[in-house]
């Protein structure tokens, strides 16, 4: 937007680019109306959603009524004319940063997580899903919910940054501090022996330089520096990797594994305060302990979202934990892990949608129809997942991390038919968020907790890890048979999503016949002629209207026409 003061037309242009904070200029970045964001956040949905948060409040602007940004209702087109040029290309650019850098994190945190199950083992690699597990309890509850208010209210003011950064990062220590003695309490409570108690401590103590990193971090976004964000993210995960590797050449083991985390943590936290310091300003020491108390009730609705978010997402592994071997852990979270490197399918295209759905948020017809189309396309990429799960889910676990995890493939060929419903839940829930029905969403995610409770504490003991996979795939049907019914009555009627499936699923039965012969064969030969005979399938029935190719080939034509500008 056009920092000059309203009547300034004739002043000279300012140079194109993000501002400084020391400039002291307003600047109006929010995210999402009411600054809420979504109840899935690292694990899986809910830091997409914190991202996603982050992120739109780059665009709220473009197109916002007049009077929100403090114009005149007929100033709106003069204000949009001296709006700098390179504004689009600084968005294009960030989300092309933000996508990219997803890839390149899955790619790259996939492949160290084979090599790490491969060298560690089932027993070892147990021990540490279930640290990173109540790791991901202690970084959610540490970070407090605070992105949000921090990236909406700066962005606003940046005043105000001294004062929020300050009270944001000594409630965030402080929060990790008291998570570090609960990790150790938590190895007492569930019994475990002294060297899986000592991997607890050693991974709390990550929980500091992340939330160094988290929350001063925050400043990139608000100057509109997230390409540099999600570049430092991305070498952050590259040492993490590279520490970790060095870690297990020299036969350290998991604690090597765990030091060299916290080696590459420090490292990133530096990095990332001179990234700030270079673009913007650090924040200055500000404590006001009014203001710190006020700061806290209002991320505390956020905060409790995060929690619900991971103790939906997670629970079960501290469950089958509590009742089985931590070999039966491993192999579950390898499974679990396919699914989640998956999600990014769903991220990408919500990420890319809410901003519309947001603006159409009145036109229920037109909202409706958009998610049809979304739901077809999530369908038409979640529905053969499981068909080839099951038939190819065991060789692929012992292609990608050993022999050792062959007995996985009942797990996973269990646990890939919740794809679907994850799927569409993401597109259910944002459909929500965008009509302002979040408390509907957080009341379905509170019945999906209490549902995958029940259903884990009666499937793990006689089932074990299946037991706690079929637990995940009913509790998403669901899920997403209440957002669903929820969606239709903030719509007027549900999108047609049933009649969006049947395509899909004949073309994966087509599939399944295709790579039946070759199911204990070459999966090389297997996984090419089984995508071959999907997507042949698809064009045989005409699954893909006219107007779904019409809106891909757009897309392609826009992403070969960006340019970025240089200076930018």
């Amino acid at each position: 937007m056009d920092p000059r003061p309203p009547g300034a037309a004739g002043a000279a242009r300012p140079r194109p680019g993000p501002p400084r904070l020391a400039a002291g200029v307003e600047r109006r970045l929010p995210g999402r109306p009411g600054g809420s964001h979504g109840p899935r956040d690292r694990c899986q949905h809910l830091h997409h959603h914190q991202d996603h948060g982050a992120f739109l409040a780059l665009h709220r602007d473009r197109h916002a009524p007049a009077a929100a940004a403090g114009r005149p209702p007929d100033d709106t087109r003069a204000a949009a004319a001296d709006r700098p040029v390179s504004q689009a290309a600084l968005v294009a650019r960030d989300s092309a940063a933000l996508l990219l850098s997803r890839i390149v994190l899955k790619v790259i945190g996939g492949v160290f997580f084979i090599v790490l199950a491969r060298v560690l083992g089932a027993t070892e690699m147990g021990l540490y899903t279930l640290a990173f597990t109540l790791l991901n309890f202690c970084s959610l509850l540490s970070a407090f919910g605070l992105n949000t208010l921090l990236v909406r209210d700066v962005a606003q003011d940046p005043s105000r940054l001294d004062r929020y950064m300050t009270a944001a990062l000594l409630l965030r220590l402080g929060l990790a501090a008291l998570c570090l003695l609960g990790l150790v309490a938590a190895g007492w409570a569930l019994g475990l022996p002294a060297r899986p108690r000592r991997l607890l401590l050693f991974f709390g103590l990550l929980l500091f330089p992340e939330m160094v990193y988290k929350t001063v971090g925050l400043t990139l976004n608000i100057v509109q520096r997230i390409a540099a964000g999600a570049v430092i993210a991305v070498a952050g995960t590259v040492l993490r990797v590279l520490l970790g590797l060095g870690a297990l050449a020299l036969g350290m083991g998991l604690e090597g594994v765990v030091g060299a985390y916290l080696a590459a943590g420090l490292l990133e936290a530096g990095i990332v305060l001179g990234a700030v310091a270079a673009y913007s300003r650090l924040p200055r020491p500000a404590f006001d302990g009014p203001f710190a108390g006020r700061l806290v009730r209002e991320a505390l609705p956020f905060a409790a979202i995060s929690l619900l978010g991971v103790i939906y997402f997670k629970i079960d592994f501290v469950m089958l934990a509590a009742y089985r071997e931590a070999s039966e852990v491993g192999i579950y979270g390898v499974c679990y892990t396919l699914v989640d490197f998956l999600m990014y399918i769903p991220f990408s295209l919500t990420t890319a949608a809410f901003p519309v759905l947001a603006r159409r948020a009145a036109e229920a017809g037109s909202l409706r129809r958009m998610a049809e189309q979304a739901g077809r396309w999530l369908l038409l990429a979640g529905l053969p997942v499981p068909v080839a799960g099951l038939l190819l889910g065991t060789p692929l676990l012992a292609l990608l991390y050993g022999e050792g995890y062959r007995g996985g493939g009942p797990v996973l060929a269990v646990l890939l038919w919740a794809v679907p419903g994850l799927f569409l839940n993401a597109l259910c829930a944002d459909l929500l968020y965008a009509r302002g029905r979040q408390r509907v969403a957080v009341g379905i995610l509170a019945v999906g907790i209490v549902a995958n409770v029940a259903l884990n504490l009666w499937l793990i003991p006689p089932l074990g890890a299946v037991g706690a996979a079929a637990a995940t795939v009913a509790t998403e049907a669901l899920t997403f048979a209440l957002a669903l019914t929820a969606v239709g009555r903030t719509l007027g009627a549900s999108p047609r999503l049933d009649r969006e499936a049947l395509k899909p699923l004949l073309a994966s039965a087509g599939m399944a016949l295709a790579i039946w012969p070759l199911r204990e064969g070459s999966l090389a030969a297997a996984i090419p002629l089984g995508a071959g005979a999907y997507l042949a399938g698809l064009l045989l029935l005409r699954a893909i209207p006219p107007e779904d190719r019409r809106v891909l080939g757009d897309l392609l034509r826009r992403l070969g026409r960006v340019r970025v500008p240089s200076g930018a």
